[in-house]
Formats: C-alpha cells, sequence, structure tokens
C-alpha cells in the first residue's frame, strides 16, 4: 500500500504544472520528481563534469552548470545531460554553454553522495572541475552566494543540453507481490 502511494503521489507530480524557481527555495524534500522551470544565464566559468557516467555502454560526463536566476544572487545546478570523453584523455570534452538568458525546464532532483567516499571531502572549484559525484552541499561549499537545495535534470526538449535520457525513479509495488501461488507450492 505504501508503494502505492508513493507511486500515486508521483503521477500526480507529473500532471502538475511546472513550478517557476525565482528565488530561494528552503526545501528540496517536497520538489523531488516536480517539474520545474528557472530563467537566468549559465555560469560556464564553474560548470562541473561528473566522471563516470555512462550511456549506452559508452563511459563520459554529465555536464553541470550553475544558473544564475534573473533578477537574484541565487543559482541553481543544472545538469545538461552526457557527452563523451575527450579525444585526448588528459582533457576534458569542449562543450558550448550558451552566453545569453536561456529558459530551462525540466525536473528536480537531490543528487546523494556515494555510500563509501575516498578522498578529500572538500569541494574544489579550480578549473577545470571533474569531479566523482555531484551533492548540492558540496557545491554551495565552495561558493558564496545562495544555491537551490535540488538540481535540475534538463528536459530533453530544451535546448542547450547534451544526452538527456533520465531514469525514471519511481517505487515498483509489483515487486513484493506474490501471484499464483497455491499453498501446496510452498517449500516445506
Amino acid at each position: 500500500a505504501y508503494k502505492r502511494e508513493l507511486s500515486a503521489a508521483r503521477q500526480r507530480q507529473d500532471q502538475q504544472a511546472p513550478l517557476v524557481i525565482d528565488r530561494l527555495m528552503e526545501s528540496a524534500t517536497a520538489l523531488e520528481f516536480r517539474k520545474v522551470r528557472a530563467t537566468g544565464r549559465f555560469e560556464q566559468e564553474l560548470q562541473l563534469f561528473i566522471e563516470n557516467r555512462k550511456f549506452q555502454g559508452r563511459n563520459g560526463y554529465h555536464v553541470v552548470t550553475p544558473l544564475k536566476l534573473n533578477n537574484s544572487e541565487v543559482r541553481v545546478l543544472v545538469n545538461r545531460g552526457w557527452v563523451p570523453p575527450a579525444r585526448d584523455p588528459g582533457l576534458l570534452p569542449a562543450v558550448e554553454t550558451p552566453a545569453t538568458t536561456v529558459q530551462v525546464s525540466g525536473v528536480a532532483h537531490i543528487p546523494a553522495p556515494p555510500a563509501l567516499s575516498l578522498g578529500e571531502a572538500n569541494a574544489r572549484l579550480d578549473q577545470p572541475a571533474r569531479w566523482p559525484y555531484l551533492t548540492v552541499e558540496r557545491f554551495a561549499a565552495g561558493v558564496d552566494y545562495p544555491v537551490q537545495p535540488f538540481v535540475i535534470l534538463q528536459s530533453p526538449q530544451n535546448e542547450h543540453g547534451f544526452v538527456r535520457v533520465w531514469p525514471r525513479h519511481g517505487p515498483n509495488d509489483a515487486m513484493h507481490i506474490v501471484v499464483g501461488l497455491g499453498s501446496d507450492s510452498l517449500v516445506k
């Protein structure tokens, strides 16, 4: 019943109009998987490349770019999608980032840290910024402006992105239901 309610809540969120993000949101919990829209300018100088992301069996990067919201000092991180590695393994891929005001739509996502992390805990925002994983807290610790407590997984319909095939996370109630077993088929 719990999984069915979670699934129904997710379906209700899918039917809502996108929430316009124009100010700092206090909590992201209620926004997880909610459709959102934001307008602002990408800040390429603090763009991140998240390593070891797979697409169709190929290794590459997710490109995460801060978006400075219009008329605000608040930024929201936008995962613009997957890119293949550069031909030279010592270089990052060359990606285009528009210098004009853009409107980004997508789904709010709260990235979780890995279960186990080796190496330094503090984020470094020097360039090129190549990280093994992303959390909003890790990014926000390295900047002196407010950052939204979620990342926008940019919609595949938006311009200025890359390969965007986001997994659909959601509860699966069918995995907890056994169908067609009678009492005579139980192992004794």
